[in-house]
């Protein structure tokens, strides 16, 4: 058993930002059927310490343009719906 990392962006909010519904029994469960993931900044880190949110791939800056643009604007209408939060993309480092 080790630690291991990679980095990615998420189009989210950190789990400090939520207020989980009395409704939703398991918050990992929710996340998973909504398709959202979750990065760690540290090893071992909880649900409030995390970002959660829909993974974006890396893209070279010459890449950017109006689709991805748009991409990243209808996953953050997507995580709007089903949060009720504003979305930032947010780069991070993952630590598991």
């Amino acid at each position: 058993m080790g630690i291991d990392y990679s980095g990615s962006m998420i189009v989210g909010r950190h789990g400090s930002n939520f207020d989980i519904p009395e409704e939703i029994e398991d918050i990992y469960d929710w996340l998973e059927e909504n398709k959202l993931e979750q990065l760690c900044d540290h090893y071992d880190a909880g649900f409030s310490d995390s970002y959660f949110g829909f993974l974006v791939r890396d893209i070279e800056v010459s890449k950017i343009n109006e689709d991805w643009i748009k991409m990243i604007n209808d996953l953050a209408d997507e995580f709007h719906k089903l949060t009720g939060l504003e979305a930032m993309l947010i780069g991070s480092q993952n630590i598991y």
